[in-house]
């Protein structure tokens, strides 16, 4: 009698149980978007504290990486020479693309055309440098680094000159 009352009860309790977590998978939404999984952003810094502390010492790091010295001595060719150094070079071009991503989110986008068309010429040209530094192919790292310094100077030319960006 015990056990059979020990049953009813273990029924009754896995019953309640089982309805339970069935009612919570009916209330659950039965597809979770990205948007509503997404984590708020918590932007501190301004734009120009990104470009002044972020992007530029990393973009000078890949534009410093490779090129040549002329002096009286003759010509020196600089390039990575050492796996670190080509890390180092890769590693900066890397935070430039992904730090120019946070150039298109509010409140740092100046507008939706030509600074995110412009912003996204930069993080292309910053993923190409990063591909070099993986390849270690010093020519492709030299004309990507230059083309990514003309996107920077275009988008400064537009969006710098004559209204400086303030701490």
């Amino acid at each position: 009698m015990r056990t059979m009352i020990k049953s009813v009860y273990l029924v009754a309790i896995g019953s309640a149980l089982l309805s339970g977590c069935n009612a919570s998978q009916e209330s659950a939404p039965k597809e979770s978007t990205a948007a509503n999984s997404a984590p708020t952003l918590q932007l501190k810094a301004t734009s120009a504290q990104l470009m002044n502390q972020i992007l530029d010492p990393q973009a000078d790091i890949v534009w410093a990486a490779v090129g040549s010295i002329i002096t009286k001595e003759g010509e020196q060719q600089l390039a990575p020479k050492t796996d670190a150094e080509w890390t180092v070079v890769r590693n900066a071009a890397a935070i430039v693309a992904e730090t120019s991503n946070l150039l298109m989110l509010a409140p740092h986008a100046r507008d939706q055309g030509d600074w995110v068309a412009m912003t996204r010429r930069v993080i292309d040209k910053a993923n190409e440098c990063v591909q070099a530094a993986e390849a270690k192919d010093i020519e492709t790292l030299f004309t990507a680094g230059g083309d990514m310094y003309i996107a920077c100077t275009a988008c400064h030319a537009k969006y710098v000159i004559g209204e400086p960006l303030k701490e």
